[in-house]
Formats: C-alpha cells, sequence, structure tokens
C-alpha cells in the first residue's frame, strides 16, 4: 500500500486557532497585510480554520478513495494472472506462461486471446 501525504490535522478548534493567531501576529509584526490583518483578524482567523480544516478533509477523503482504488486495481491483476497462469498450465503452454511472466505486451495478448478479464 502507498504513503499516505495528508496535511497535518490539528486536534480541535482551540489549537486551530492558536496556531492561527501566531500566524497573523508573525504576518503582523513582519509588515505582511499589517494593516488587513489587523483590521479583520478575527474574520481572517476563523476563515483560515475553516478553510483548513475543509482541505484536510478533502485530503483525507481523496486519499482514503485512491488506496481503496489502488488496492481494487491489485487484486484485479492478481486474480487475472492466476487465471492466466491456470488456463496456459492446463493447455500444457509452459513456454507461454514463462514468457507471460516478464513480457506485459505478451501477457495482455494472451489475456485477450483465453478471454480472460475481470
Amino acid at each position: 500500500m502507498r504513503q499516505k501525504n495528508r496535511p497535518p490535522v490539528l486536534n480541535d478548534e482551540a489549537e486551530n486557532r492558536t496556531v492561527m493567531e501566531k500566524v497573523v501576529d508573525q504576518c503582523i509584526e513582519e509588515g505582511i497585510l499589517s494593516k488587513l490583518l489587523t483590521e479583520r483578524r478575527e474574520e481572517i482567523i476563523m476563515t483560515s480554520i475553516l478553510q483548513y480544516d475543509q482541505a484536510a478533509h478533502e485530503a483525507a477523503l481523496h486519499d482514503d478513495g485512491y488506496d481503496e482504488g489502488y488496492e481494487a486495481g491489485e487484486k484485479r491483476g492478481e486474480d487475472m494472472l492466476g487465471k492466466l497462469i491456470l488456463a496456459l498450465q492446463t493447455s500444457g503452454r509452459d513456454e507461454d506462461i514463462t514468457k507471460a511472466a516478464s513480457d506485459c505486451n505478451y501477457r495482455q495478448k494472451l489475456y485477450k486471446e483465453l478471454n480472460i478479464s475481470q
């Protein structure tokens, strides 16, 4: 299974607020949008918290869906290869088994020839 690269999800709203307050304070101190951040501090903090949580949630959903699809595709490929090996072995086509193991194009040709699909 692949490694999940999700954004960090902070524990609660208070922790999110603390982080966002520090970010806003640092920007004001460094003169980055200081007038806007000073005038609309609360609105910006709350909007940032909501957007951050939404982004983390959407990323988590995307990763979960990707993982499910990846695992399903992996299982499908394994099942098809197992069917191919059994069909070739039953037909006494041992050389085709060896070639199919190392040649993807040949394996695809055999899937079509033997009507193997998922």
